[in-house]
C-alpha cells in the first residue's frame, strides 16, 4: 500500500514537473516572439521614417533622366491635396504626402501653386516641380 502511495506521489511530481516545464517553455517562446515583434516593428518604423524624410528633403523623381514629358493642368479651384493626388496619378511624383510636406516646408510666398497648363517631366524632382508650378510658367 505504501509503495502504491509513493508511486502515485512520484507520478504526480513527474506530472507537475512536466507542467512546469511546458509553462516555462511557453513563457520563453512568448518572450522571444514579443522581442522579435518589437525589433521587427522598430526596424519597419525606422525604414518608413527614413524613406519619408528622404522623399521630403532629398532629390526624388519617379523615373531617371530623360523621363517622359507629360501635360499637367492646375485649375483655379484645385487645392494642394487635389494637385498632389493628380501629380501622383500621372506618375510625376513618388508620393503625394511627402510632396505636400515639401511644399509646406518651402517659403510661404513660394507656396502659391498657380493655375495653368504645364509640361512636366517624370524625371523632375520635387523641387523642380514646385519651382515650375509656383513660377506660373
Amino acid at each position: 500500500m505504501e509503495e502504491l502511495k509513493q508511486s502515485e506521489e512520484a507520478e504526480n511530481q513527474g506530472e507537475d514537473a512536466v507542467a512546469v516545464s511546458v509553462r516555462y517553455i511557453a513563457y520563453i517562446c512568448l518572450n522571444i516572439l514579443m522581442i522579435a515583434t518589437v525589433v521587427f516593428g522598430s526596424f519597419k518604423l525606422y525604414s518608413l521614417s527614413y524613406h519619408s524624410c528622404y522623399e521630403i528633403f532629398g532629390s526624388v523623381s519617379p523615373e531617371k533622366s530623360p523621363g517622359q514629358n507629360k501635360d499637367f493642368e492646375i485649375n483655379v479651384s484645385d487645392d494642394l491635396f487635389a494637385i498632389s493626388n493628380r501629380l501622383e496619378q500621372n506618375g510625376l511624383i513618388a508620393n503625394k504626402y511627402t510632396f505636400m510636406a515639401r511644399v509646406k516646408l518651402m517659403d510661404a510666398e513660394k507656396m502659391v501653386l498657380h493655375p495653368g497648363k504645364y509640361t512636366l517631366n517624370t524625371s523632375m524632382d520635387y523641387e523642380n516641380i514646385i519651382n515650375r508650378l509656383t513660377s506660373g510658367r
